[in-house]
């Protein structure tokens, strides 16, 4: 009878303790739920728009402004979620476009780094070297090279 009812109270306030750590811990895992949702919704509405407006320069804030959130939280996200930065996601979509063009055939290189908005057909070309580790030039020799076994 002493003790009992000290006992009492320490028990139940070691339950309330494990109660308010265990809704803690299923609140923070909705709130990671939350996140990777936000996140996934982020890039998709990036790449979306880097993709409507390949052919043009995007700088990070006009992607940042139109989708919504700041540069340094566009940038970390995509970091985290795809691996690379938003500007070499970018350069390498634009360089995929350009590799279409290039096989399409009806196009100068000219004409196709001054249609996808590059400052010049140098700076194209550098940029189609980094990315592909073949000039345009090559890469539409090996196209028409492969088009003329196919044929």
């Amino acid at each position: 009878e002493f003790a009992c009812g000290q006992l009492t109270k320490l028990l139940l306030e070691t339950f309330l303790i494990e109660a308010i750590r265990a809704q803690e811990r299923n609140g923070s895992s909705q709130h990671r739920n939350d996140t990777l949702n936000n996140e996934k919704t982020l890039l998709q509405f990036a790449k979306n728009f880097m993709q409507e407006n390949v052919c043009r320069k995007l700088t990070l804030e006009e992607i940042s402004n139109n989708i919504g959130y700041s540069v340094p939280h566009l940038c970390s996200v995509f970091k985290k979620n795809i691996g690379t930065s938003v500007i070499q996601y970018f350069i390498d979509l634009r360089i995929k476009k350009a590799k279409e063009l290039i096989a399409e055939g009806n196009m100068t290189l000219k004409e196709i780094s001054e249609y996808m908005d590059f400052d010049t057909l140098q700076y194209f070309s550098t940029q189609f070297k980094k990315t592909t580790g073949i000039t345009p030039s090559q890469y539409a020799t090996i196209i028409k090279t492969k088009k003329y076994i196919i044929v």
